[in-house]
């Protein structure tokens, strides 16, 4: 059989795999059984058959690309090494599928595969992904549009998933943090970060309510990503009014949104200020210039009480930024 048809007969398996983690299994029929297991056989056979042979390792790469053709879109990892098995990760796959929680089904339908990862970890699940993501990349053997292509279609997959937001934040801050990933990586990077900021320029979206310390530390990365949030923070507290009337901790008024174009409130605002200050002291000058403009506005405005709730912790990070500096110079 010639080595086309032979990824071919390959990539009809990798389907049936992928598939298996759809709702659509609890439809098969003994026939569609007695199919998944004909083409799992053809690949044990296919990997005892191709051993010690010196066409292997093209072959091998070839089944590694093809991942990113498997539709629906999946992130299986595959290999003549798993062939091996191919009737083992079948079996487990379908006698696994019934038995996964609702909140977890979206993940286990990307992945393709049986992989076990902690209630709501998100942490451990980008790590995988971006792994598989960086595989792919460097074992595909297609065009790098198809590759974006794929790319393209597993971000929207990701958008679908519980947590969208914190762990499509998780996985490019192991992009970020991890030095194991190269100029290759960084490349990626890119690429889903330019995905991403069609999807979060809305004030509405979910991301920007993730958690804020993920946040800022994404922001770090990319001045982008930074301008954007600082723009909104602004945008938003030009949304605010006061609201008079003695509350509870002796305060006059509160700062509310003046409608519900604006997401972030008053608390929203302060608290992702001083996460940001400690992570961007650079920014802090141009933080101070731009609250102190805004603050000469009017008399009484949003401004100005920002300024005063902001003030222990910018005076601080100033004294830091001074101490450093001095440092530096000597």
């Amino acid at each position: 059989m010639a080595l086309k048809e032979v990824v071919k007969n390959i990539y009809t398996f990798a389907n049936i795999l992928s598939q298996a983690h759809q709702s659509t299994v609890s439809q098969w029929d003994r026939q569609s059984f007695n199919n998944a297991l004909k083409w799992a056989k053809f690949c044990m056979k296919v990997e005892e058959e191709t051993r010690d042979k010196s066409y292997r390792d093209i072959l091998d790469k070839h089944i590694k690309s093809l991942t990113i053709l498997l539709s629906p879109v999946s992130l299986l990892q595959i290999d003549l090494m798993k062939l091996k098995d191919s009737m083992f990760y079948l079996c487990k796959i379908l006698s696994h599928e019934g038995g996964k929680s609702p909140h977890r089904f979206n993940v286990y339908k990307l992945l393709g595969e049986d992989i076990t990862f902690d209630d709501n970890s998100t942490e451990l699940q980008a790590v995988y992904i971006v792994d598989r993501l960086v595989n792919l990349q460097d074992v595909c053997m297609y065009t790098e549009q198809r590759y974006e292509r794929f790319l393209e279609k597993v971000f929207h997959e990701l958008l679908k998933m519980d947590s969208t937001w914190e762990l499509i934040t998780r996985i490019l801050l192991v992009f970020t943090d991890d030095n194991r990933y190269t100029v290759s990586a960084d490349k990626l990077l890119r690429k889903l970060l330019v995905l991403m900021y069609s999807s979060i320029i809305d004030i509405n979206c979910r991301f920007w309510t993730i958690d804020r310390d993920l946040l800022c530390r994404l922001c770090s990365y990319d001045d982008e990503l930074l301008d954007m949030l600082i723009q909104l923070l602004w945008r938003s507290a030009d949304g605010m009014e006061p609201v008079y009337g003695l509350d509870d901790d002796g305060t006059l008024y509160k700062w509310r949104p003046v409608n519900n174009k604006v997401y972030f409130t008053y608390d929203n605002i302060v608290d992702i200020l001083k996460g940001l200050v400690p992570i961007h002291p650079r920014i802090l000058h141009n933080i101070q210039t731009t609250l102190r403009q805004k603050s000469e506005s009017s008399y009484v405005n949003v401004y100005k009480d920002i300024i005063k709730t902001l003030s222990d912790i910018t005076r601080n990070h100033l004294t830091c930024i001074t101490i450093s500096e001095g440092i530096q110079m000597s």
